[in-house]
């Protein structure tokens, strides 16, 4: 799947790879005006796609001096060289080192307010090109989240509410509640709750259900940039 905001949407529906039916194969995109089953994702826009706030860096940040990094390791001992030097990077950003073109997520968040002193960057994936030291570290501007990622990097989790609401509800005036049930539907296969309840010369049909998500597997997510 992938999953644009509606300016990143535009942009892709101006490249020729996703519009030009000679290039695509079928000219879906032209007809349609929507990016549809291309590459092997399944393209959607949405309104709601949140943003990332970067954290700083001032007067530059590099790999500790003198100091090498192993490929694979997933810390890296960096400091500030300048004297106004100062870091306040957060989880999420996105930082990448000279000489390494492969971009890097940090998994906590890291400040350093004194400069020349150490501090360490936790990064995913680990380092695909080993450091030597002194290489400058920079982060990635402020940007849209756009997400392309298999299906099972995200878990859905829905349970039942609490059955014995039935029962409970039940002990109210005579007539007021009337039903309470457990349904699943079965296409999506999602959990809810029905509520019949009797009011005041009305009928109410109430639905509610408990969920919960997660990113259970991020190595099957990118973020897009572009």
């Amino acid at each position: 799947r992938a999953v644009l905001d509606f300016a990143a949407e535009a942009a892709a529906l101006n490249l020729s790879p996703f519009s030009d039916a000679e290039k695509r194969g079928n000219p879906a995109t032209k007809t349609t005006g929507e990016l549809g089953t291309i590459f092997g994702f399944d393209w959607n826009s949405d309104d709601s796609v949140p943003s990332h706030t970067a954290g700083t860096i001032t007067t530059g940040a590099i790999v500790k001096a003198a100091t090498a990094h192993a490929i694979g390791v997933k810390t890296i001992i960096c400091t500030t060289a300048a004297s106004t030097g100062a870091v306040a990077l957060l989880e999420g950003d996105i930082v990448t080192f000279a000489g390494d073109d492969q971009t890097y997520v940090l998994t906590a968040a890291v400040t350093q307010a004194t400069a020349a002193t150490d501090f360490s960057l936790s990064i995913e994936p680990g380092l695909k090109i080993a450091t030597s030291g002194s290489e400058a570290v920079t982060v990635k501007a402020t940007h849209v989240v756009n997400l392309g990622f298999h299906r099972d990097a995200f878990g859905l989790a829905m349970r039942a509410p609490d059955a014995g609401i039935k029962a409970l509800l039940g002990q109210g005036k005579a007539g007021n509640v009337m039903e309470s049930v457990i349904l699943q539907d079965p296409v999506t296969k999602l959990i809810m709750r029905l509520e019949l309840i009797r009011g005041y010369k009305m009928t109410m049909w109430d639905v509610d259900c408990l969920w919960g998500t997660a990113l259970v597997s991020p190595e099957r997510a990118s973020r897009l940039a572009g």
